[in-house]
């Protein structure tokens, strides 16, 4: 004789509906509590196998993972033993973990599990056994959730892109082990990331292409630099240097940046950014060099910042001078 698990519901006399999560409609209603199988006696004594959330990392990845109920997940005991069935919607693998790792499976690839009344333990085909199982996104291991920083990370840029305007394209790569990320900015921005630890600098990403493999879980660029974050924007690896205070000079007058018509524009074809400015009347520009409060006076209309490594401001003059900061002020 066989026992075919069973999950607990409430029946309410509604139509069948259309679950969001599969291609097929599920013969449940929305009232259904389908989340916590019950397991048949017999089989008790087998651990709870499948594992909801992605097995607790759903918090982290904000991925898609499906319940017991949308995997069709199922226990029959027959002949003293428990076999466990299931079928992960698309675009979600099945995830088979043993004593504290993971395996997952190839698409479309769903082990049955079986678990003998006198053992208590689930095993596959082969005799590995297993503690765990649970469908979840196929990049789960390669939470990507929060790496677009809308905000350029809080960097003082003129054009920073938001996460609707960009497209992110997830791939699986079995031979790899892992998923690659790609993004794609909107005409006229450019892709930058930020690397592990140096959240401040943003790096101007011609091929923005980023890879993870599961073992390790961080996404990199295609030269291996490991990445916190990564934007769509103009210039964001050269944000504005202009400082409104007069740079906490006594000074009468201290220009807004809006008042001296500070712009910044990507020249592609020279790998650089140039910010132009006109100073209202009555001040004029002064600039700073790195760890130097001396302002310097300046008669240019401009400044570029070329790519990194370089990364930084400098005078348009020759030779020129790096600056970490320029303003529009009056003599006094």
């Amino acid at each position: 004789m066989s026992i075919t698990l069973l999950f607990p519901k409430e029946s309410y006399g509604c139509a069948p509906t259309v679950d969001p999560l599969r291609d097929d409609p599920l013969s449940v209603t929305s009232s259904y509590d389908r989340t916590t199988p019950v397991y048949p006696p017999q089989c008790l004594v087998c651990k709870a196998l499948y594992k909801p959330n992605c097995n607790g990392r759903l918090a982290a990845c904000s991925c898609t993972c499906p319940t017991a109920a949308h995997a069709f997940f199922s226990v029959v005991a027959s002949d003293q033993v428990c076999s466990a069935t299931y079928k992960c919607p698309s675009k979600t693998r099945a995830i088979l973990y043993s004593s504290g790792t993971s395996s997952m499976q190839p698409e479309g690839v769903h082990p049955v599990l079986k678990c003998s009344e006198s053992e208590g333990v689930w095993m596959d085909s082969a005799g590995m056994t297993y503690d765990g199982l649970t469908c979840a996104d196929q990049c789960v291991f390669c939470p990507s959730a929060s790496l677009y920083k809308e905000n350029c990370n809080g960097l003082a840029v003129s054009v920073c892109n938001s996460r609707a305007m960009v497209t992110i394209v997830h791939n699986r790569d079995d031979v790899a082990g892992g998923c690659s990320l790609e993004l794609t900015c909107p005409a006229g921005s450019s892709a930058y990331y930020f690397a592990q630890g140096d959240s401040a600098k943003a790096v101007v990403y011609m091929s923005p292409m980023f890879t993870c493999k599961d073992s390790v879980g961080l996404y990199a660029t295609d030269t291996n630099v490991i990445v916190e974050g990564m934007t769509c924007g103009v210039c964001v690896s050269c944000p504005s240097p202009y400082v409104g205070n007069c740079n906490g000079e006594a000074r009468s007058v201290c220009a807004t940046s809006s008042e001296s018509d500070v712009a910044i524009t990507r020249d592609d074809s020279n790998s650089q950014c140039v910010l132009t400015f006109t100073c209202s009347g009555g001040t004029q520009a002064y600039y700073y060099t790195p760890g130097d409060s001396t302002p310097m006076a300046y008669t240019g209309t401009q400044f570029i910042c070329r790519d990194p490594p370089y990364g930084e401001w400098m005078t348009d003059e020759l030779p020129p001078v790096n600056i970490e900061a320029f303003t529009c002020m009056s003599d006094y």
